[in-house]
């Protein structure tokens, strides 16, 4: 396996990252992940549950789940496609 290096975290909070070497095999077991979080799967299945439940108005929902309005619509439109 190839060496190589990485961006390891800074320490505190005023220390800059800085870059380290690395064995390939360590990379390998990251899951590197880029772009915006998605958000909390288990909230938006709840948001979706208490939506379908229609016991619940959308603004009630967001207020319950943390599921913004917009992301459950989608949600909702993706289910349906």
């Amino acid at each position: 396996m190839f060496s190589t290096f990485h961006l390891r975290q800074a320490g505190g909070f005023h220390e800059a990252p800085t870059l380290t070497w690395c064995p390939a095999d360590y990379l390998s077991d990251l899951k590197l992940i880029s772009g915006r979080p998605r958000g909390d799967k288990k909230a938006v299945e709840r948001a979706l549950r208490l939506y379908e439940s229609k016991d619940y108005s959308a603004p009630e929902i967001t207020e319950l789940t943390g599921v913004s309005q917009a992301k459950l619509y989608r949600r909702l439109k993706e289910q349906s496609a």
